[in-house]
């Protein structure tokens, strides 16, 4: 089961609010409300994920939570990751991936790229493909 959902510390500091992920680096994005802080917030965790990715780093497992709030990326980009970090485990490439699927490397490329869109079958065959399946559930906020 992936979980992607980072902590965060929201500090009001000087009329901002101060959102830090230290989970990445202690990285950090501002807003003047707290909700624009949040919106911030997960647009910074989206563009951190993608980074990873992209430079074949490995995603960092949330730290525990303990009462903190917790930022969470899209649904697609939750998938996108969960491809990437089962190729990451089990040692498979983009290449070997793209074989199993009888797709093209550039294919798997942007599927696991969250700045690409993709459809979800895309996905699920990928998973699939790694010994893996999509379980959907909605929780309360």
């Amino acid at each position: 089961m992936l979980t992607m959902g980072y902590p965060v510390e929201v500090i009001r500091d000087e009329g901002v609010f101060r959102v830090v992920f230290p989970d990445f680096d202690a990285t950090e994005t501002f807003g003047e409300t707290r909700v624009q802080a949040m919106e911030s917030a997960v647009d910074l965790l989206e563009t951190m994920i993608s980074a990873r990715i992209a430079d074949d780093r490995d995603l960092p497992s949330p730290s525990p939570i303990h009462r903190r709030t917790v930022i969470r990326p899209s649904s697609m980009t939750t998938l996108k990751a969960a491809v990437y970090q089962a190729m990451r485990l089990e040692g498979i490439t983009r290449t070997e991936l793209a074989r199993r699927l009888g797709w093209k490397w550039s294919q798997v490329s942007r599927l696991i790229d969250p700045r690409h869109p993709s459809r979800l079958n895309q996905l699920e065959s990928a998973l699939e493909a790694l010994g893996r399946r999509v379980v959907v559930t909605v929780d309360a906020a």
